[in-house]
């Protein structure tokens, strides 16, 4: 019969050193220095804290296994990214231990109000997903306020955009610029793009409804000349997975592109991102005199909420204005 003891002790039914640790028997193996080496390693590693069923981090884990299954990757690793920052402040807290000043305090370190509004958009989204899992009664920071969001309202000017070109180091960083710039996409649809979503008939990119953002309509993705003439070069070099890739192949993402436009700053006189394209997308078209309602679309959109917002760029174009004043019907 197996006895348990302090330390390490031989197990002759076995032919091997064993030891019990925190409750947990170990097999050291048949050598008694090697076996030695191994628990005084074992020693060493801290305790771990014990969690609860209803601790804070129990909830945030239980919260981003279901976004997991059931939302997008870029969803998932949004909230990920938030939750474990946030999660060694409270690591050893109960739920009905957590208050609003813990997240006061984490948020209170963020340079940015759009930033520090998501932090918390993140924690109260996850306290509410528990609340209506059933895994708690209340949410202990519901009523919070949350931070006035930034808005993303910048654009990159044609000067600005002929800067970028210009300065751009390799074809790769221009093929995606040049793309968002023509196309107004989103920087997570361009970064997602494959062979197979291209429609070349049509010339258009077509991202399934399962795939798009918000998994409700099927999104496309018109193209200009010059969009398309760097799709159909990218599908050939690519025919299997991500077609948006850096000069070393492999696909790009939000970081290394926040990197490209940091370097960039110099030539700029400020870091421009990705996401700014998009909205001169939507300002020059809307300059142009294209509908609100096609300008929408064009863009992705399932309402003109987010076309108004962007109107106050041409809210302060005075020479629009003028001519828009003086425009017959």
């Amino acid at each position: 019969m197996p006895r348990k003891s302090s330390g390490p002790w031989y197990w002759i039914l076995r032919k091997q050193w064993v030891v019990n640790i925190r409750g947990k028997r170990h097999y050291l193996g048949p050598e008694k220095e090697a076996a030695e080496q191994e628990y005084h390693r074992l020693m060493s590693v801290p305790e771990p804290t014990p969690v609860r069923w209803e601790s804070v981090v129990v909830l945030f884990d239980k919260f981003l296994e279901w976004c997991q299954k059931h939302r997008s990757a870029s969803t998932y690793e949004w909230y990920s990214q938030r939750l474990n920052e946030f999660a060694p402040r409270v690591a050893i807290l109960r739920v009905d231990q957590l208050k609003p000043f813990h997240v006061q305090d984490w948020i209170d370190t963020k340079n940015s109000s759009g930033h520090q509004r998501g932090c918390m958009t993140a924690v109260q989204r996850a306290m509410n997903w528990s609340v209506k899992q059933g895994y708690i009664d209340r949410n202990p920071i519901r009523h919070m306020e949350k931070p006035e969001g930034g808005r993303r309202e910048r654009c990159v000017s044609t000067d600005e955009y002929s800067v970028i070109l210009k300065h751009a180091s390799d074809q790769e960083f221009r093929d995606i610029v040049t793309f968002c710039w023509e196309t107004g996409a989103r920087p997570q649809e361009v970064f997602q793009m494959e062979a197979r979503h291209f429609d070349d008939v049509n010339q258009r990119v077509v991202i399934p409804k399962s795939e798009a953002k918000g998994k409700r309509k099927v999104r496309i993705i018109y193209l200009t000349d010059k969009a398309l003439e760097i799709v159909r070069r990218l599908v050939r070099t690519y025919p299997k997975g991500k077609i948006m890739r850096n000069a070393d192949g492999i696909p790009w993402q939000r970081n290394n592109i926040a990197c490209r436009f940091a370097r960039m700053k110099k030539h700029l006189g400020r870091k421009a991102t990705l996401y700014e394209l998009r909205h001169s997308y939507v300002t020059r078209k809307l300059l142009a005199g294209v509908d609100s309602h096609v300008v929408a679309t064009l863009a992705g959109h399932t309402s003109l909420n987010m076309i108004h917002t962007i109107y106050s760029h041409v809210a302060h174009n005075q020479e629009f204005l003028l001519q828009q004043a003086r425009r017959e019907a």
